[in-house]
């Protein structure tokens, strides 16, 4: 099960430009990965492993996509939307079996 959320949040973000050593670094968030997030009026969530993450094309910018796990042991989707440069908490997830769900061919 899934809640829609909907609501522009505050993360912190790694960036990288080369490769690490450890290719684990950024869990697989290849060169962008949130490390924290929070919702105004909530307290801030770490973000222990991103699950996946996929970029999306939208016109002439990119939406990025995250599943992610936090310290808490919840799951959310973050976008983050590259022409305004905000991100969003899109919904939550009730476990990661709708995203194992997801990755399925």
């Amino acid at each position: 099960m899934q809640e829609k959320i909907g609501k522009k949040i505050n993360v912190d973000v790694r960036f990288r430009s080369f490769e690490d050593v450890d290719p684990e670094a950024l869990n697989r968030g290849k060169r962008m990965a949130p490390l924290s997030f929070q919702v105004k009026g909530r307290e801030e969530e770490k973000v222990v492993k991103v699950l996946r993450s996929i970029a999306q094309t939208k016109g002439p910018h990119k939406m990025i996509h995250f599943n992610i796990k936090t310290d808490q042991e919840r799951y959310y989707h973050l976008v983050f939307d590259s022409k305004k440069m905000e991100w969003t908490l899109m919904y939550e997830l009730e476990d990661d079996l709708s995203l194992k769900k997801e990755q399925a061919p």
